[in-house]
């Protein structure tokens, strides 16, 4: 169900029906709530991907400086941090275009995380004390393919 605010009103709708074919003017109203969903679950589906980023992007910083006890890391936890910011600023553009268009971005949305399903066994890699920063790393390029 679209928000009220995203409902064409009847001057769109008239305007739009005199540039179509006879009996497909009832379609249009069909064709745009379907795009604005869509579009919706889209932006749901990759709002869910940067938060999940976020979060391993944190469990990774959190392995390397746990790891590192006075040696040097594999990678420089200070772009590993810019990497996790620049997430953070994704999820606020994503946050902030599902508002836009009228809907709440913390609400359930559907197949927000559908994408994600299949990755749910990934963070476990960061909370093992066996694994090494590089099969972390590893598993961060996976995440993100």
């Amino acid at each position: 169900m679209l928000h009220p605010e995203l409902d064409m009103d009847e001057m769109d709708f008239e305007v739009l029906s005199k540039s179509v074919p006879d009996g497909a003017v009832g379609d249009i109203k069909k064709v745009h709530q379907h795009n604005t969903e869509l579009l919706l679950h889209k932006l749901g589906q990759r709002l869910a991907f940067e938060r999940a980023s976020v979060r391993l992007y944190e469990a990774l910083i959190f392995k390397c400086l746990a790891m590192r006890n006075g040696r040097k890391t594999v990678v420089s936890v200070d772009l590993l941090r810019q990497f996790r910011d620049e997430e953070v600023e994704h999820s606020r553009l994503l946050k902030t275009a599902i508002e836009t268009l009228g809907f709440d971005s913390d609400e359930w949305i559907p197949d927000a995380d559908s994408n994600l399903q299949s990755s749910l066994q990934i963070p476990k890699v960061f909370t093992k004390k066996t694994t090494s920063v590089l099969q972390c790393l590893e598993s961060v390029l996976i995440f993100a393919t």
